[in-house]
């Protein structure tokens, strides 16, 4: 079962609730464009930290964001490696 077919008004890529994913996606890549995972490529996707299905209440939220390439997002994903929780420092 998927989390959208428990909650299907609260994914963040369904329904109000897209359009603030998408914004706020955009916002995490603009701010760190290169792989918090890797460090070598660029930041395409965003990958939540918390799941949704286990923490909606993360699911907008700038903390649990992380922003990295596509392959470290499959490898996050599939649970290969964990997540680098702490942005690099601001110059």
């Amino acid at each position: 079962m998927r989390y959208r077919d428990i909650y299907p008004n609260r994914d963040p890529r369904a329904g109000s609730d897209r359009e603030k994913w998408q914004k706020l996606r955009d916002r995490v890549i603009r701010r760190e464009p290169v792989c918090r995972q890797c460090g070598r490529r660029a930041s395409v996707e965003v990958h939540h930290i918390e799941p949704v299905v286990r923490r909606p209440d993360l699911a907008l939220a700038w903390k649990n964001c992380l922003p990295c390439c596509r392959e470290c997002h499959q490898r996050l994903d599939r649970g290969v490696v964990k997540p680098k929780r702490d942005p690099p420092p601001r110059p």
